[in-house]
């Protein structure tokens, strides 16, 4: 279901009025984490936009129905980031969230080092959102606006309203904020997009949104009817400038919108208007010739329509399948029968002014519970705000037995597609069931896994952010790095192995060598040629390539990814020639033929493999350097939630289908406990520090 698309994604709201707001709204009821911060005295403007208002009058509490048609399903807190403290908890908060999203005058927030730049440096993985007048650039770019400026300035207020000489002639508004509306949904596609790309980059982004942009793409059709014809849209009132006829007329007792969308409906309403001989009237013919005789049709029109009451005519039109719509007050459009089956109609309700009505989203396809913290709608204070008191202000208490309470999010640090990333995936899903909660993968590549791995370390230790723990990052990378930004065995906690993984030498089938030692031989014939691809420098496979190397006396170029799969991708398209690969990334590509399997690292020749040689076999043992994966979180997690998550993942790993989905990768189930994971990574740290330094491995 969509309600839960978004888990695991946490969004921090430094928005006010209804752009923004709809946007972080659109996200909460989707899944996401929302935390709107608001000035401690002040909140969100909208606060005060009544009557009307809900209040209880015992407590004092109120809140005004345009505060809360945009702000469902959000935590708050009150912050005032004009002070150090306060500007500090929106960088630690930052450093958390997945998306940003902001609509303060371009600079007020790099006053205070909160800008995009600022919290890039401290996350970059963060969508920042920024929703503004008229962008972050421009002559205008530091004025302020609001949407019925811009209703204006984006020329929609010029083609809406009477026509000249019609009573009440002029400009007009839309009836709602319009531009704020569809300012929130582009945002909001703008937000999902970005987060869709970064599974691919790895990286946030910084999206530039305009109210001026919006108001003038929202001209649609009648702004590409200006740039076809070079003539400014005129205002017609109710009528369409396109389609004819297609707008409101006054029947016997009340109005009725007609709506011709082409010649065929045409000359079935005119058989409905008892005037068949119009749809061949030379000046009506056509939906082209009707809007160039409009003024004429119209006279018509306004003559039959008032002959009937609206029932006798929708019933006709209904009948002849004329398309055509009721004007309705707003307290008319939620007792109609479709709306209520629609259940466009939601009930929620809040702590302390009880049942709050408000209008189903509708992106989701039914109604979904959506519960109202204690602090969605209230402000909350904090005085002193580190990680651990914003961790305690969103309700998160990992020391509860009822753990766990909301999503997990899982890093994988290395990029979709790899076999970090595939294993992870696998667990996920039935650590899912096993939790009762979501656990959401989140992958952060970079640096052969140091990226994600470092980010994790310094996540809060509540049980809530776990880390793919891997030969790679946790025992490879440590040793090859002069200054590490995490120590493997100090900064996390080990929950369990998932799986061993034979590894694989890979080439592009267009390579010269048909085996092993074809390949030795033409790269001794030619020395820095070809170059080998890996997961990023400091990685197993930059390491696999290193040793191959010193073991056979050739020399390779080095191009490090970030990840397996961008590195695959490139051997395919000729890029790189070789990569040292795990079986569970290969496998699919050695099947169909895609790449040349030369050697695997295993103590035998494998099932899925058999005519491959193990690197023993030709002569390589030092090359035998199968990967484990494993998964584990920062260090200081209390025991009990520590051994809750070895039970779960102990128990995924006992789920037939989870054992064949790992083994049809070519992987081997391998669980363990807390302890025996924690051992063989200390004992493959110091594998992996004596093979650097028999290599001569200079450390980076």
């Amino acid at each position: 279901m969509l309600d839960k698309a978004l888990a695991g994604i946490q969004v921090l709201d430094l928005s006010r009025i209804l752009a923004g707001p709809w946007c972080t709204q659109n996200l909460a009821d989707l899944g996401a984490e929302v935390i709107k911060v608001e000035h401690p005295e002040r909140g969100d403007d909208t606060r005060g936009w009544g009557p009307p208002y809900l209040e209880n009058p015992r407590s004092g509490e109120r809140m005004s129905a345009y505060f809360s048609c945009c702000n469902r399903g959000k935590r708050g807190l009150a912050i005032d980031f004009a002070c150090t403290e306060g500007a500090q908890a929106i960088r630690e908060l930052a450093t958390r969230a997945d998306v940003l999203v902001e609509n303060f005058k371009v600079g007020t927030l790099a006053r205070h080092g909160l800008d995009y730049d600022s919290l890039r440096a401290l996350n970059p993985r963060l969508v920042y959102l920024s929703i503004t007048g008229y962008g972050q650039s421009g002559p205008m770019a530091d004025k302020p606006g609001y949407d019925y400026v811009f209703q204006g300035m984006g020329g929609l207020m010029s083609y809406t309203g009477q026509p000249d000489g019609q009573p009440g002639a002029g400009p007009l508004r839309t009836g709602v904020a319009v531009v704020d509306l569809s300012t929130g949904l582009y945002a909001t596609s703008a937000v999902l997009a970005a987060l869709f790309q970064r599974q691919a980059t790895g990286q946030g982004q910084h999206i530039d949104m305009a109210l001026l942009d919006v108001a003038v793409a929202l001209n649609a059709n009648q702004g590409a009817n200006y740039l076809m014809s070079g003539r400014s849209p005129e205002r017609s009132g109710n009528a369409h400038p396109n389609c004819a006829p297609y707008e409101v007329f006054a029947c016997a007792d009340g109005h009725l919108i007609l709506a011709i969308g082409n010649d065929t409906q045409f000359r079935r309403f005119c058989g409905v208007a008892g005037a068949p001989q119009w749809a061949d009237d030379p000046r009506f013919a056509t939906n082209a010739l009707r809007i160039t005789h409009l003024p004429a049709l119209r006279a018509l029109l306004h003559a039959v329509f008032p002959r009937r009451t609206r029932r006798e005519w929708t019933d006709a039109l209904d009948a002849a399948g004329v398309p055509w719509g009721p004007i309705h007050t707003v307290a008319e459009v939620f007792e109609h029968p479709q709306v209520r089956h629609r259940q466009m109609l939601q009930v929620l309700r809040h702590p302390e002014l009880g049942e709050v009505r408000t209008v189903r989203n509708p992106m989701l396809s039914r109604i979904t519970s959506f519960p109202i913290p204690e602090d969605t709608m209230k402000r909350r204070y904090l005085l002193s705000i580190g990680l651990a008191v914003a961790a305690a202000t969103l309700g998160a208490s990992a020391q509860t037995a009822d753990f766990p309470t909301r999503p997990i999010k899982l890093i994988v640090p290395y990029a979709p597609g790899g076999t970090t990333d595939l294993l992870a995936r696998i667990i996920a899903n039935q650590m899912h069931v096993e939790l009762g909660q979501p656990v959401v993968v989140d992958n952060r590549p970079g640096a052969g896994g140091s990226v994600g791995s470092a980010f994790a370390a310094k996540q809060p230790a509540d049980g809530y952010t776990l880390v793919m723990v891997v030969e790679s990052s946790h025992a490879v990378n440590p040793n090859v790095y002069a200054k590490s930004a995490y120590d493997p065995v100090r900064d996390f906690a080990p929950i369990s192995n998932i799986a061993d993984v034979p590894n694989v030498l890979v080439v592009n089938p267009g390579l010269p060598a048909r085996d092993l030692k074809g390949l030795i031989a033409e790269l001794k014939a030619k020395p820095g040629k070809y170059a080998y691809g890996s997961s990023g420098n400091g990685g197993l496979s930059h390491l696999n390539g290193e040793i191959f190397k010193h073991a056979t006396g050739t020399d390779m170029l080095h191009a490090p990814y970030k990840g397996l799969g961008p590195a695959l991708t490139d051997l395919l398209g000729g890029q790189i020639s070789v990569v040292f690969d795990n079986i569970p990334s290969s496998a699919g590509m050695i099947e169909a033929g895609q790449t040349r399997p030369l050697a695997v690292a295993a103590k035998s020749r494998l099932k899925l493999l058999p005519k491959v040689p193990t690197y023993a076999e030709m002569g390589l043992p030092q090359m035998n350097n199968p990967s484990w994966f494993g998964i584990g979180a920062p260090a200081g997690v209390p025991a009990p939630i520590l051994d809750r998550l070895n039970q779960a993942v102990r128990a995924s790993l006992a789920n037939p289908e989870v054992i064949a989905a790992i083994e049809k990768q070519g992987a081997i189930p391998s669980p363990t406990t807390r302890a025996e994971f924690a051992a063989l990574i200390r004992d493959e740290n110091a594998r992996w520090r004596k093979v650097v330094k028999d290599i001569g491995f200079e450390k980076m």
